[in-house]
């Protein structure tokens, strides 16, 4: 427990251990993956599923904290990942890699990254707003992130980006992914 302004409350492990235990699987590492990006140890979490063995909900907490991870940097990326560990044909990519000219000048921070060989960006719309310099017009934002698509493209790399609305159509995001990921030879 802790006291912010006077009110007695569960501290963000606990609270964040209790909502995923009564989440689905998707909701679980959603909040979880927050958690981890606060910064609350991924220790304390264990012990609090650990010495929560008996609690309803314990097995989709376990589940989800064995996924959970604070790279992930929005829900939607979350809830792509989960997807993936659904879809057992698709590899479980690497997060948030980094791609550089060869005088160490960022190119690309990626959302998920298969190889090498393909990248994956999950596009909502705060990502164009959130990112907007000063000055710029969210069509700047727009024609910046064009052009650092068009260099990891000059790279060789295959991009695939997806929206919230992807998210909801079961079928038609992991044949998007696949055919992709065929393409570059990565199954």
């Amino acid at each position: 427990m802790t006291v912010i302004d006077g009110v007695l409350l569960t501290k963000l492990a606990m609270t964040a251990c209790d909502v995923a235990r009564q989440g689905s699987f998707a909701q679980a590492v959603v909040v979880l993956d927050h958690a981890l990006r606060l910064g609350v140890d991924r220790a304390e979490l264990e012990s609090i599923a650990q010495r929560s063995a008996k609690s309803s909900g314990v097995a989709v907490l376990r589940r989800s904290l064995d996924a959970a991870d604070r790279r992930s940097e929005s829900v939607g990326e979350s809830l792509s990942r989960t997807l993936f560990i659904e879809w057992s044909d698709i590899p479980i990519p690497s997060l948030q890699t980094e791609y550089r000219e060869p005088w160490g000048e960022l190119i690309a921070r990626v959302d998920f990254d298969w190889d090498g060989k393909v990248v994956g960006e999950f596009d909502g719309r705060v990502k164009y707003e959130k990112h907007r310099r000063p000055g710029e017009s969210v069509s700047d934002v727009v024609i910046r992130e064009k052009r650092r698509e068009d260099r990891l493209r000059e790279e060789g790399i295959l991009v695939i980006r997806w929206v919230w609305d992807d998210l909801k159509d079961p079928r038609l995001l992991p044949a998007r992914i696949r055919k992709v990921l065929r393409v570059a030879g990565v199954i």
